[in-house]
């Protein structure tokens, strides 16, 4: 399915179940860059978003056994725009003139992991569903994308940007190509790691920012709504289920 795609999907029978059950799928759709598509979890509080996106994450473990998958969650919600992409630093190359003097970024805070999951359902540590998880590495230090732990590199996972419209303008837009193209300042994420907003909807009365027309026009994003139950979602006349 194209990421350039308008076609709403009005679905006023679609509760939170139903969602879950379309996760294999949600969990695989890339856009036309070939990146997993940008999902946006937008519901009240209380309705279990954070909840959704880490099942999510372990759907996707499930689907690749013996491969770890990260999940973090970021709170942009708290986050002041060079919160966003790391520090910069400077450093010296040797360039056709002589030595220069250049700018870099250290691994963003957005890199960071939370825990990773694997599903290995013979291994010793696995729980009842077979899942096993760590937050630390093989060396023993916090996770991060791209780090290595069980022996393996972590490039497959999920990162739940929360409180996305609760965020400051500013922040949303430093944020904005991570959604677009999985990248912030100068690192890329791999391309099976997969980018969910969560917000508010805006007549909760949370603090709810104005949407950005650069991010509601050019960023090919997947928008979820969930309701309380099916009379509101009827009531309303809402889509729970249609592209940005």
């Amino acid at each position: 399915m194209s990421s350039s795609m308008k076609t709403s999907i009005v679905t006023p029978s679609l509760d939170l179940m139903d969602v879950i059950a379309a996760l294999p799928c949600l969990t695989q759709w890339r856009n036309s860059k070939g990146r997993l598509m940008p999902l946006h979890i937008m519901a009240s509080p209380g309705m279990g978003k954070t909840v959704l996106a880490e099942f999510a994450a372990k759907v996707m473990a499930k689907a690749h056994p013996g491969e770890p998958v990260g999940f973090s969650v970021q709170n942009l919600g708290i986050m002041a725009p060079t919160d966003v992409p790391g520090y910069t630093l400077f450093d010296t190359i040797m360039g056709p003139n002589g030595p220069e003097k250049v700018a870099v970024y250290t691994r963003p805070t957005l890199f960071h992991v939370n825990r990773a999951i694997m599903y290995a359902p013979n291994h010793e540590g696995a729980d009842s569903q077979g899942f096993i998880e760590s937050d630390r590495d093989d060396r023993g230090q916090k996770l991060f994308v791209g780090c290595t732990i069980w022996g393996k590199l972590l490039l497959r996972g999920l990162t739940l940007l929360d409180e996305f419209m609760q965020a400051d303008a500013d922040v949303r837009k430093t944020a904005a190509p991570l959604l677009d193209e999985g990248r912030v300042a100068t690192h890329y994420l791999p391309r099976d790691w997969a980018i969910w907003a969560a917000s508010n909807r805006a007549r909760d009365a949370s603090g709810t920012g104005r949407a950005l027309a650069f991010l509601t026009n050019r960023v090919a994003c997947f928008e979820v709504k969930l309701t309380m139950d099916l009379t509101e979602a009827y009531l309303n006349g809402e889509s729970m289920l249609e592209p940005s």
